[in-house]
């Protein structure tokens, strides 16, 4: 599905955990795991864009 949808295998992964986690301790894991992911993948564009 990853590879279809072009994103990354674990933010498929850490989406899908964060809406099927038990807990909501889990829950917030797996957000934060997701939102940490997203803002690695802003700076790696950023970088390769500006020529870092």
């Amino acid at each position: 599905m990853a590879e279809i949808l072009d994103r990354d295998p674990l933010e498929i992964i850490a989406q899908v955990e964060a809406e099927t986690a038990r807990t909501e301790k889990k829950r917030q894991y797996w957000r934060s795991f997701f939102s940490g992911m997203k803002r690695r993948a802003h700076v790696v564009a950023l970088s390769v864009t500006c020529g870092f």
